[in-house]
């Protein structure tokens, strides 16, 4: 019997087929993935479960999935993409958080205030080796008043003495709005992993008091050379379509491309009632291997260039082995989704998402069409050797343009 505690903390599973996983109760059950030698560091990631959650029957808020693998619930980050259907382009149906339930060990559960059709939630459930990876978790709340909130790492989950190393840190974030205003402005909110030790969250509006935002965040801090973090920020101006920021970030000069993993938020400079999604890509540019450009784009619909994106990103480099790809992908007028191969991948081994995306839209570029916004919420996931992106937009007469990331992960089981 492995002498590990193991702990039932939840987490959602893919499994919009209704084919279960089986019950785990002991990890030395399952088979090893990465051995350590010499020249190899034992891998930082215990064990990574992927699953959807389909939240198909009305109100259409929240939907729930109890973990396998005994993850333990303090050392486990969760990452999602979300798929949505509907009209209702309001704050309240728009944001989507994801969290452990305090009630039971082994649930996780992802909701949002309010919906008018279902939406569908790919998540990826990532453990951490508490020996290599700190990992700290907090609530957070912008109040119908607040437009900014810091959030001191020091109270946190963990007991913290010392201020994280901004240079090994990196923060994630999920919400939920309250309010009936259907002004993105007032629920895209940037995250930030600052260099004082804490987690920095900021919006352009309320709605004129009308929304509030509920939240979650998970830091994780490596505690050696399991990888590094930087981060860099950009707005683009009235009527400009892209912007490029060149290094040096802001801890180093350049990262390494296949090693290195974006994620990017937004928030606005302008109010940007009912003017449909503000789409857009991020990636790192320059002279391969170490690129040490990140280029922004938008859509081109005239209605959004009234407005100034504000662009927050985190990278993450890896240091050990761990590797990143990252793909151009084009969705023609008509279509919903595309496949990518990519044979060779190991596919339960592997996060897949976007570069850019938070707990709303997550980073279509739209050119003139479809003023629907669920043509922003893309969902990204594997089906056997493919790279599945799909979105519920209807009609879709725009084409699109993203980048699709695949993090290579070793794991310990």
């Amino acid at each position: 019997m492995n002498p590990r505690k193991v702990f039932y903390y939840g987490f959602m599973l893919a499994v919009v087929t209704g084919v279960g996983m089986w019950p785990v109760e002991n990890k030395s059950s399952l088979p090893f993935t990465a051995v350590a030698h010499a020249d190899t560091p034992t891998p930082f990631v215990v064990t990574i479960e992927k699953f959807t959650i389909a939240v198909t029957d009305a109100p259409y808020t929240s939907g729930t999935y109890d973990l396998t693998k005994g993850q333990v619930p303090a050392n486990t980050l969760l990452l999602m993409n979300v798929k949505r259907e509907g009209t209702d382009y309001t704050a309240a149906a728009s944001a989507f958080k994801i969290n452990f339930d305090d009630a039971v060990p082994n649930r996780v559960v992802v909701h949002r205030t309010k919906g008018d059709a279902p939406f569908y939630a790919t998540v990826s459930a990532i453990e951490f080796d508490p020996n290599q990876v700190n990992v700290y978790k907090q609530h957070w709340a912008l109040s119908t008043s607040a437009t900014a909130v810091s959030q001191d790492l020091r109270n946190a989950n963990r007991q913290v003495y010392a201020k994280p190393d901004k240079a090994h840190s990196i923060a994630f974030a999920s919400y939920t709005a309250t309010g009936d205003v259907a002004d993105p402005s007032t629920y895209y909110v940037t995250t930030l992993q600052s260099d004082v030790g804490h987690v920095e969250f900021h919006r352009f509006s309320t709605g004129r008091g009308k929304v509030a935002i509920d939240g979650q965040y998970t830091t994780i801090e490596a505690r050696g050379d399991q990888f590094r973090t930087v981060r860099q920020s950009a707005a683009i101006m009235l009527w400009n379509k892209t912007t490029g920021v060149s290094g040096p970030f802001d801890t180093q000069p350049s990262v390494q491309r296949d090693r290195t993993a974006i994620f990017t938020t937004i928030r606005t400079l302008d109010p940007a009632m009912n003017l449909g999604p503000l789409g857009y890509t991020a990636v790192l540019t320059g002279t391969d291997p170490n690129p040490t450009t990140l280029t922004y784009q938008r859509g081109t619909k005239s209605s959004s260039m009234y407005v100034r994106p504000v662009f927050v990103t985190q990278m993450i480099e890896f240091l050990q082995g761990d590797s990143v790809t990252t793909q151009l992908v084009n969705l023609m007028s008509g279509d919903s989704s595309v496949a990518l191969d990519e044979t060779g991948i190991d596919a339960d081994h592997a996060i897949a998402g976007l570069t850019s995306g938070g707990s709303t839209i997550n980073a279509i570029l739209d050119t003139p069409g479809t003023p629907d916004i669920n043509i922003g919420y893309m969902d990204v996931y594997f089906s056997g050797s493919n790279l599945v992106l799909e979105h519920n937009a209807i009609p879709n007469d725009g084409s699109m343009q993203t980048y699709a990331q695949i993090i290579n992960l070793r794991t310990q089981y």
